[in-house]
């Protein structure tokens, strides 16, 4: 990430240290996890074990597009929420009928004060740790969905064979928000970090 995401980073490092004093397991979704890996490269004194689940070490060039055109929407006061269409619909279809359903709901779905939310998404939009993978010492677990639109299953499996010890879950048929939903998450990751 830009030197914004390695603040980020760096203040969660630092919360992490003042209430836990140890390394703490960290479970990163989605943009959560680009920031769990910068937090695993940058500070590998605060990770115990990794969860990276529906992230991989990178953004593709459509989810950086989509969020790019997201955050300038939001940025300029006006709703935003539509241009994720192209990474939730499979189908021209599903994103023709979701679009109007995505800018409908906007409102609901951003804070009051969407200042740090686009701070996070303009930093993560550089995010790339590909060659910092191998220094990451945390066990890893690494999960994605088969048919997410966000990142893609190539890029999952790239993070975790760079990555020197992880493992990797991919769920069949499953988009980027059906990861986390998915009937067997929470057990791999219970079991992941039980281990």
């Amino acid at each position: 990430m830009v030197r914004a995401g390695a603040d980020i980073a760096t203040q969660h490092a630092e919360a992490l240290a003042e209430r836990f004093g140890e390394p703490v397991d960290v479970l990163g979704m989605s943009s959560g996890g680009s920031l769990a890996l910068q937090l695993a490269a940058d500070h590998p004194e605060a990770v115990r074990r990794l969860v990276v689940a529906g992230a991989a070490y990178t953004l593709t060039p459509l989810t950086r597009e989509v969020q790019r055109r997201y955050t300038e929407a939001v940025a300029a006061g006006r709703r935003g929420a539509h241009h994720q269409a192209p990474v939730v619909g499979r189908t021209a279809l599903t994103r023709a009928l979701i679009r109007p359903l995505m800018w409908l709901a906007d409102p609901l779905m951003r804070p009051a004060d969407p200042l740090d939310m686009l701070r996070f998404a303009q930093a993560e939009d550089s995010f790339d740790v590909r060659d910092r993978l191998a220094g990451i010492t945390a066990p890893t677990l690494v999960v994605g969905g088969e048919r997410d639109l966000a990142y893609s299953v190539e890029l999952f499996r790239e993070t975790a064979e760079l990555l020197p010890d992880a493992r990797l879950i991919i769920y069949p048929g499953t988009g980027h928000l059906g990861t986390f939903s998915h009937g067997r998450f929470a057990g791999d990751v219970a079991a992941f970090l039980g281990g």
